[in-house]
């Protein structure tokens, strides 16, 4: 091989190099919005994807809306706990996995009325939650659980809203009936994992737990 031709092949592959690397340094934000189905329950799993160098951040906006009978400082109260269930459940276990790196998930999940993603009404008593219906007092972990549908996650208990696909009966896992299960899993963030491959563009490219890493 010439000289010239040398220098030509190594621009060549310093470029190839670059460019399979800019999708990891690129930042980028976009919304995800998808109209989910089971049976005959619809909703809405809506967030937006904000893609750095470091670390990949979901932004959810959700607006609280009491009834007039609802107790304020009590629903003050319930916030904070029902965001710190959040928290425990989704954050400091995922990561993608692309092209040998581990890039974190970080979940930015806010109770606020400025352009809320998804609205829900906060009633006085207890009945059958949905993603648009709460109630004062509401354990925390059934609030996880709503926080996996609006990410696209369906139920994983019987007679609930299960993925006509792959239907899954699982009681450790949040999108389970028991109270007592925590455990969300890359299966449940399947449509944020689907928009990154998009992204991305690499079928390689997976969303993955790792128990007991803290970021």
């Amino acid at each position: 091989m010439q000289q010239n031709e040398v220098s030509i092949y190594y621009l060549a592959v310093m470029s190839l190099i670059i460019f399979s690397s800019s999708a990891l340094c690129s930042d980028k934000s976009f919304q995800v919005k998808r109209e989910m189905k089971s049976g005959n329950t619809k909703w809405t799993s809506m967030f937006d994807i904000d893609i750095s160098k470091r670390e990949i951040l979901i932004h959810m906006k959700i607006s609280l809306l009491p009834t007039p009978t609802v107790n304020r400082v009590l629903l003050e109260k319930n916030i904070l706990s029902w965001g710190d269930a959040i928290d425990s459940v989704w954050n400091k276990y995922f990561f993608v996995i692309i092209e040998g790196e581990k890039i974190p998930i970080i979940f930015k999940i806010k109770f606020t009325h400025f352009k809320p993603h998804h609205r829900v009404v906060i009633h006085s008593a207890g009945w059958a939650p949905n993603q648009h219906n709460w109630y004062i007092n509401m354990p925390p972990k059934v609030v996880a659980h709503e926080i996996g549908h609006m990410l696209g996650a369906y139920d994983e208990y019987r007679g609930g809203a299960l993925s006509y696909k792959k239907p899954v009966i699982d009681t450790s896992s949040i999108m389970g009936s028991k109270l007592s299960a925590s455990q969300a899993y890359p299966r449940h963030l399947a449509l944020l994992e689907h928009e990154l491959v998009n992204y991305f563009e690499n079928n390689q490219l997976k969303v993955v737990r790792v128990t007991g890493i803290s970021i």
